[in-house]
């Protein structure tokens, strides 16, 4: 499988409060999804974006963690799909889901492993998970497509 589940693993909560791998003793792990067409959502905005029933445009949003490998692995790809979007008809965003977005992520969000990806379709009011395993700009592009 290509996805982290939602455990624990070697993760510990810094004194901050957020949620950081431990490598060797240390804890800090940078960002990612971070081109400047990558919208990063706060719990605030994401809960404003299911609450818009018709909305001006698509929404393509990855529920990620930082920490994790297969996110870290498609993050070349969705940086590349928000690139290549970029003011045309859909926004791309990322939504932390870890450490105390979790819960809120699976209970609100269909979170069930990292990355989550979900679509908010135009003229509807509920998130579509993308099925797939594959994370590169074509199957992304596609699925896209037939949704939004």
């Amino acid at each position: 499988a290509k996805e982290c589940g939602l455990h624990k693993g070697n993760i510990k909560e810094s004194d901050n409060g957020n949620a950081a791998a431990n490598v060797n003793g240390t804890s800090t792990v940078a960002d990612i999804f971070k081109s400047e067409n990558v919208v990063s959502l706060s719990r605030q905005g994401v809960e404003n974006l299911m609450k818009l029933e018709n909305r001006k445009e698509a929404w393509i949003v990855v529920l990620y963690a930082p920490w994790c490998p297969f996110c870290q692995a498609m993050e070349a790809s969705f940086d590349e799909l928000a690139d290549k979007l970029g003011g045309n008809g859909v926004k791309v965003a990322k939504f932390r889901a870890d450490g105390d977005q979790k819960e809120f992520a699976k209970r609100e969000l269909q979170l069930g492993s990292f990355p989550t990806i979900l679509v908010f379709p135009k003229n509807s009011p509920r998130p579509i998970k993308y099925p797939s395993e594959k994370r590169d700009v074509d199957s992304l592009t596609s699925f896209l497509n037939l949704v939004r």
